[in-house]
């Protein structure tokens, strides 16, 4: 069976505050991947990083064809790691 698949790939923390964000979408047959595009995304130290995937999510879901949205337990991982850069770039 084929089905598409959205993972998260890449988060990246830098040292400038920025969360970089790297999604693959996935085409997937019997657990063998057949292909994989990129999707990226950004969040400033400022940012609100539900919002963020909440429109990357939307985005997703209108791209030709169609990508299933980042589960939420990815997304909440993607909020741990803007946290950490919060804390450590204190206001």
């Amino acid at each position: 069976m084929i089905y598409r698949k959205t993972v998260l790939d890449q988060p990246e923390l830098h040292r400038s505050g920025l969360l970089q964000i790297r999604l693959a979408l996935l085409l997937v047959e019997d657990d063998v991947e057949l292909s994989c595009n990129w999707h990226r995304t950004a969040i400033e130290l400022d940012g609100d990083a539900q919002q963020q995937m909440d429109f990357v999510n939307a985005h997703l879901a209108v791209m030709e064809p169609p990508m299933p949205p980042l589960p939420q337990e990815e997304i909440d991982f993607i909020k741990e790691c803007h946290e950490l850069l919060k804390s450590r770039f204190p206001a």
